[in-house]
């Protein structure tokens, strides 16, 4: 792999996580100069990273000032949106496709997710949250699904760990992860497909709710 490009997307995914979560607030004025002293590369990379930004729409390059646009409230509603639209879909296709190995993945880190849960951290709720999704993701059997609700989902992480540090929003959640389980585990992709949307569905109007 060409070693620009592999330190470009180094430096792609630090600030796209940096932005989405508001390390880097939106409205931000960057320079190629000060992204370089900051993460340590030339400004090749840094051309490069922010080029994949642009098209994720994250930052816009003006001349010689790179603004931050980060994610707006109605960009996280609009992602719910095609959250609502597809998730399901991507879960029913889970289980039909999926195998004993993926099967045991999700059991284990719902295994993990409610013990933070007991534990209150909401840190490892919202990453164990995570995970059971990208399991999910993974073993659809579609490609596409897989990417576009994991880029979705990363977009979103933000509000998804605010949502967490109610004790009693993980736990609800944590309860529809176990019936989408075992809907995914006796194969029966009519009632993943319905769990996942709810699934969806009530994570837009949680969001809805801290308005």
């Amino acid at each position: 792999m060409d070693k620009s490009f592999s330190l470009a997307h180094q430096v792609y995914k630090r600030m796209e996580q940096a932005i989405i979560t508001e390390e880097i607030p939106s409205g931000t004025e960057l320079t190629e100069m000060g992204l370089s002293a900051t993460y340590g590369v030339s400004r090749t990379p840094i051309r490069e990273a922010v080029a994949m930004l642009e098209q994720e729409d994250l930052v816009e390059s003006t001349g010689k000032k790179i603004v931050v646009l980060g994610v707006s409230k109605q960009d996280i509603l609009d992602l719910a949106d095609i959250r609502i639209a597809i998730e399901g879909k991507a879960m029913a296709l889970a289980a039909k496709n999926i195998g004993a190995q993926g099967i045991k993945e999700l059991e284990d880190i719902l295994q993990m997710q409610q013990f933070y849960i007991e534990q209150n951290d909401s840190e490892k709720i919202s990453k164990m949250d995570s995970e059971f999704h990208f399991t999910i993701y993974k073993h659809c059997g579609s490609r596409i699904y897989g990417k576009t609700l994991t880029d979705l989902h990363r977009k979103m992480a933000r509000y998804r760990e605010i949502s967490v540090k109610s004790r009693p929003r993980a736990v609800k959640s944590g309860e529809e992860h176990q019936r989408i389980l075992e809907a995914i585990k006796a194969h029966d992709a009519g009632q993943a497909l319905l769990l996942g949307t709810e699934h969806a569905t009530k994570a837009k109007q949680r969001l809805l709710e801290e308005d």
